[in-house]
């Protein structure tokens, strides 16, 4: 499903809204968590667990963050920090940059007169990058 679909601008948008809308307050963040996943699940359901993945990734550096600043351990808690985005940004550049290298380093082999290598194109998951 795209943004410009009319199954999104006709369906899936006016449902989202209508439950955003009438939930409280404090459950609004629940119902766009929700509404993000069933809109990337729609197109490929698979990757949903690769967002739920991420998103546990996050979790546990982020309280490993937490309690190294508890203890005053700052050394720790920038160790952390670079763990965990250098894991969120190994998952954006395996995603998103993947099929540009094996691309590109077959041209290479093949100019030299090798045979390339056979890979499975990887799919970019839509959202990937927020």
């Amino acid at each position: 499903m795209v943004f410009s679909s009319n199954l999104f601008l006709f369906l899936f948008l006016p449902v989202f809204l209508a439950v955003y809308f009438a939930v409280p307050a404090r459950h609004r963040t629940a119902v766009i968590l929700v509404g993000s996943y069933s809109f990337a699940g729609w197109w490929k359901p698979y990757l949903v667990l690769l967002f739920l993945a991420v998103q546990a990734w996050d979790y546990v550096i982020s309280h490993r963050v937490y309690r190294a600043h508890q203890r005053d351990d700052a050394k720790w808690a920038w160790r952390w920090v670079v763990i965990g985005v250098g894991g969120d940004l190994a998952a954006l550049g395996y995603f998103k940059y993947f099929n540009f290298f094996m691309h590109n380093v077959n041209g290479v082999v093949e100019a030299t007169g090798g045979t390339g290598f056979t890979f499975t194109e990887v799919i970019l998951p839509i959202g990937i990058s927020f």
